[in-house]
C-alpha cells in the first residue's frame, strides 16, 4: 500500500479535503472548503510555519491537493530550501553541500527535489500582502490552479493586521473563504504575555477568533522544548470546531525540519 493511501481517510464527507495531518483528521474530519482556519502557538519560535510546511507538504505530495503558501515571513527561496531539506531528510547546511561529491546526498536531494518539483504547491513571498491583494491572487490561483487551500504565515504581517488581531481583516478573510470555497488557515502569534506555564484552555487570548473561525488550533510543544533541540514532543489543542463540533488534543512529535512520528 503506498503511504498515501495509508494516509488517506476512508472517506470524506461532503465538500471537505484531509487536514493533511491523520490524527486531527480522526477528530475534525477534514477541512470544508469554506473554513477559516486559525493556527496560533503562545510560544514565538514554537514551529507554527513547520507545522503549517507541513501540512501543505503533506497534501500536495501524498494527495496532490493543489496549496497555496503566502509566506510573509521568509522569501520564496528559504520557503523551498526548508522544505527541500525537510524532504531530503537533511540539514539546511547539509543541503549547501549539494553537488559538492556526497553521492547519497545528491541522490536524496535529486529525489526531494523531483517529488517537490511536481506537487501542486504554490508559494507567494509578497511583503506587506493586504487583504484585497490576497483575494484577489487568490481568486487567480482557483481559478487557473484549483487551489483548495491557502496559508497565510503570519496574518499579523498582513498590511492593516496588528499585534492583537484586526476583527475587520479577520471576518475579510472568513468572507474570502466563503466566497472563493476555499479553505483558509492564519497562522497566528500569540502574546508574549501569556507564560509557558500557562494552561492554553486557560488563556482569554483565545476568545477572539471565537466569532470569525470555524477552527480554532493552539499548538503547543513541551514545556521542557528549547529551540535548538533537535526534536521534541508537542500537543495540537482543538479549541473551537464549528462544522464537527467535536474538541480534542493531538499528540505528536515535532523534528524541527518536519513533523513526524504521530500517534
Amino acid at each position: 500500500m503506498k503511504l498515501a493511501e495509508a494516509l488517506m481517510p476512508k472517506k470524506l464527507e461532503g465538500n471537505m479535503i484531509p487536514t493533511g495531518l491523520p490524527p486531527l483528521d480522526k477528530i475534525i474530519k477534514g477541512w470544508h472548503l469554506s473554513d477559516l482556519i486559525v493556527l496560533s502557538s503562545r510560544w514565538r519560535r514554537g514551529g507554527r510555519s513547520i507545522l503549517a510546511r507541513n501540512i501543505a507538504r503533506n497534501l500536495t505530495v501524498d494527495y496532490r491537493i493543489p496549496v497555496v503558501y503566502f509566506s510573509l515571513r521568509m522569501s520564496e527561496m528559504d520557503f523551498c530550501c526548508r522544505l527541500l531539506a525537510a524532504e531530503a531528510g537533511c540539514t539546511l547546511v547539509e543541503l549547501g553541500n549539494y553537488g559538492k561529491g556526497d553521492k547519497e546526498l545528491d541522490k536524496r536531494v535529486d529525489a526531494a527535489a523531483g517529488k517537490i518539483g511536481a506537487c501542486p504547491l504554490y508559494v507567494d513571498d509578497t511583503q506587506d500582502l493586504s487583504i484585497f491583494d490576497f483575494k484577489s491572487k487568490l481568486k487567480r490561483l482557483v481559478e487557473e490552479h484549483g487551489i483548495k487551500l491557502a496559508i497565510i504565515d503570519y496574518v499579523q504581517l498582513m498590511r492593516g493586521g496588528r499585534w492583537y488581531m484586526d476583527e475587520e481583516l479577520m471576518a475579510a478573510l472568513k468572507d474570502t473563504a466563503s466566497e472563493l470555497g476555499v479553505a483558509i488557515i492564519a497562522l497566528y502569534q500569540m502574546s508574549r504575555s501569556i507564560f509557558p506555564e500557562d494552561d492554553v484552555r486557560g488563556s482569554s487570548e483565545v476568545k477572539w477568533a471565537e466569532k470569525y473561525a470555524d477552527v480554532m488550533l493552539v499548538y503547543q510543544p513541551d514545556k521542557s522544548k528549547r529551540w535548538e533541540d533537535i526534536e521534541w514532543d508537542a500537543k495540537i489543542y482543538v479549541m473551537k470546531n464549528n462544522k464537527g463540533k467535536r474538541l480534542g488534543d493531538c499528540d505528536m512529535k515535532i523534528k524541527k525540519s518536519a513533523v513526524y512520528g504521530f500517534n
